[in-house]
């Protein structure tokens, strides 16, 4: 949600894509806190009944909030939270965010905000346990989001070497990573196994790419990440 407001962006899509990866709208639960639960009890409802559902091989989805889902329909999915951070003020991108006033805040905040990657704690935690996991992070060059999750991943992996624990970096944000998790799911959806899905998500990652214009230079400037320049 964070990187929502801050970028105007479209996705440029691999050609011949299945339909059934492409309803990213339908797949997609995005923050409403209050249907957070929804698909994953209609998913074991309807697996409960025998009217079909999905299991996907037992592998768990998990994303840093860049991504800006909460939920996928009948998967188990895990946000981990990213931080925004002012002075004097603490916003987590979780369900729970009020976006009207983080924005109200750092439009008025004249000393410096930065922001704050998840940290390897909170990628242990999101990885659980047990069960192998598809980890898809913001971009490396702009956060070490990416390598708090690989060192998250050989924790968890030398703690359970039966666990298989593959990290993405998106080289992207927002609506990308989006599609880079829904095509994780579509192939594990039809059924296949670990190496072969993260195989064909890396020949899916070639083909995706975003494009954006900042809507305000203010977040840059306040965060210290480039220079203003002034056109005469």
């Amino acid at each position: 949600m964070v990187l929502q407001n801050l970028f105007i962006g479209f996705l440029k899509t691999a050609e011949g894509f299945p339909e059934e990866g492409r309803r990213s709208r339908v797949l997609t639960q995005w923050r409403k806190p209050d249907n957070i639960c929804i698909p994953v009890l209609k998913n074991r409802i309807k697996r409960f009944l025998g009217l079909g559902g999905y299991t996907m091989n037992q592998v768990r989805l998990v994303a840093d909030s860049s991504c800006d889902l909460l939920t996928l329909d009948g998967a188990d999915f895990v946000s981990v939270p990213l931080s925004i951070r002012t002075d004097t003020e603490e916003f987590c991108d979780d369900a729970n965010l009020d976006v009207d006033t983080m924005v109200s805040t750092l439009r008025e905040t004249k000393g410096r905000s930065y922001s704050a990657c998840p940290n390897i704690a909170d990628w242990e935690s999101a990885f659980g346990e047990s069960g192998n996991v598809i980890a898809f992070t913001i971009t490396s060059a702009l956060s070490g989001s990416y390598n708090a999750a690989c060192v998250a991943k050989k924790n968890c992996e030398e703690r359970n070497p039966a666990r298989r624990i593959y990290v993405v970096d998106s080289l992207s944000t927002g609506p990308e990573i989006a599609l880079l998790i829904e095509r994780a799911l579509y192939e594990l959806r039809s059924h296949a196994d670990f190496d072969k899905a993260c195989e064909a998500l890396n020949t899916y990652q070639a083909h995706t790419h975003l494009l954006f214009a900042l809507e305000s230079m203010h977040n840059l400037a306040q965060n210290r990440r480039g220079a203003i320049f002034i056109l005469p």
